[in-house]
């Protein structure tokens, strides 16, 4: 037992220390000493509370969770989904890394904080003026980059792998914690968990006359357009900087019995990104209201729980890495109103539709006297989250949906945990539940055909797997991101006197 609590310490400490280890490089590099020094020392006084109070499982479930074989076998899946997912550039990198290795790139090639001087061009600057800073969530690189300044951008690859892979096993590891069992089934789920994206590919793309290719090298998580939730393997693909360390969070979080650390959590995401935060926000304000089992009223006693140190320390330690999305300039709206004003209305309601029906509302028929609290929850958010926008196309809908698609995850886990062989009507919907989650597979069938495709065809051809056209944000005129760089730098405007305060 003794060893258990040990391991099972030292693994959430380490997760923990995951989400910590870069927010404290960020404050300690980017802002001045004034200013980095408190806030620094606030998050690691609210850390240390945190990890005193763990509270460890029972020994019967220890006993489930650590099946050596089991473990072994897991880890190595683990492994190989995160050696196809382009980290590292072992396989091929999706077009999303062109523009995560530019970021990378330039925290390793500059100066911190990374500023960019555009007074001698004047494309660049009639859009930043003459002095412009990366201003994104780039927490999760930072440990990465810090090996990259010694030994450059490629090892700092290979070290990001690492890294990444480490993240992904600690999620597993608390998720297995949370159902105190261990499951092939579960990793099995977290590869299946999506919407009915290949029927949309097949209708919306029929629907604009457009070529049909629902299996292969397509990615058709976003086959409803604006409107979708990424699968957990999209994520891990495409959006793992942000994904990842959500998993953690929402996970470290369910793990709580009560709401003395939410406050801290929900801190400890915000330098990873803002769209799961507004997600995980809304996972916190629900269980503060309604409680946990979402059954009660919010009381007195409640209240008192949220007014402790971790909880506030955990906040205002990561108020001035909040405050630079402020500066943020990407477009943003209603896309109802828009289609109004633009006239396409029909085209907007015809794909929401589509993705109500494909991606949310088929989860349904899961709903029972237990969980119907919770999957109502998730439907809210999943309903209202994408018909607002935020920088990209579908960037706010598919990544503030991640931390209430993790609660869903374990809801479905939870469904199919045993198989009612006895009770008819229950079996039938479990192997409908079962049906439903083979064909949302297909989504995640695609991605991995493309990695294995494209690196097989690279490595015959000599070509590199890393998607890094873009290489730096110093210059963008005739880049293909023109258009949404503003998703990455702000201006460094020498008029606002708080981030001339606060920035190096």
């Amino acid at each position: 037992m003794k060893k258990y609590k040990i391991l099972d310490k030292t693994l959430i400490t380490i997760g923990i220390l995951y989400l910590v280890i870069p927010i404290i490089i960020q404050l300690f590099f980017w802002y001045k000493r004034i200013i980095s020094i408190p806030c620094i020392i606030l998050l690691l006084t609210a850390t240390i509370l945190v990890l005193k109070k763990i509270k460890p499982l029972k020994e019967e479930e220890y006993a489930k969770i650590f099946n050596k074989k089991k473990i072994i076998i897991m880890i190595i899946l683990i492994i190989i989904l995160n050696l196809m997912s382009g980290a590292g550039g072992i396989s091929y990198q999706n077009w999303d890394y062109h523009g995560r290795n530019a970021i990378f790139n330039d925290l390793i090639e500059n100066p911190w904080p990374v500023k960019y001087d555009y007074s001698n061009m004047s494309y660049e600057s009639s859009v930043f003026g003459d002095s412009a800073i990366l201003n994104y969530y780039f927490a999760f690189w930072l440990p990465g980059a810090i090996v990259g300044k010694f030994l450059g951008f490629k090892i700092a690859s290979l070290f990001m792998l690492i890294w990444q892979t480490i993240g992904v096993t600690i999620f597993f590891y608390l998720m297995m914690r949370f159902m105190k069992n261990i499951k092939y089934r579960y990793f099995l789920i977290f590869l299946s968990f999506g919407g009915l994206n290949v029927i949309g590919h097949i209708i919306v793309n029929n629907h604009y006359g457009l070529p049909i290719s629902p299996i292969g090298v397509t990615h058709i998580d976003t086959s409803m357009g604006s409107f979708c939730m990424s699968t957990f393997i999209t994520q891990l693909f495409w959006v793992f900087n942000q994904s990842i360390p959500t998993w953690i969070a929402v996970m470290l979080f369910l793990q709580e019995k009560n709401y003395k650390t939410c406050g801290y959590y929900f801190g400890l995401l915000i330098p990873f990104g803002p769209f799961p935060m507004i997600g995980f926000l809304y996972l916190i304000f629900c269980y503060i209201i309604f409680g946990k089992n979402l059954k009660e009223k919010i009381n007195l006693k409640r209240i008192k729980e949220l007014i402790t140190i971790p909880n506030f320390f955990g906040c205002i330690s990561i108020l001035p890495i909040l405050f630079m999305y402020t500066l943020n300039q990407s477009p943003k709206g209603f896309r109802i109103f828009d289609g109004i004003k633009y006239g396409n209305l029909g085209d907007i309601l015809f794909n929401y539709i589509l993705y109500l029906i494909l991606e949310v509302l088929v989860y349904i028929i899961i709903i029972n006297k237990k969980n119907y609290r919770q999957i109502i929850m998730c439907f809210t958010f999943f309903i209202i989250a994408p018909l607002f926008y935020l920088g990209g196309g579908a960037d706010l809908g598919n990544r503030a949906t991640i931390p209430l698609l993790v609660v869903m995850l374990l809801i479905i886990n939870q469904y199919l945990d045993n198989i009612k062989i006895k009770e008819k009507k229950q079996r039938i919907l479990q192997y409908t539940l079962i049906g439903i989650l083979t064909i949302s597979f297909l989504t995640n069938y695609n991605e991995f055909y493309r990695s294995i495709t494209y690196t097989y065809k690279n490595y015959k051809e000599g070509n590199s797997n890393f998607s890094n056209s873009y290489v730096t944000f110093s210059r963008f005129e005739n880049m293909e991101f023109d258009y949404f760089i503003t998703n990455f730098v702000s201006k460094n405007d020498k008029n606002n006197k708080i981030l001339q305060y606060i920035l190096k």
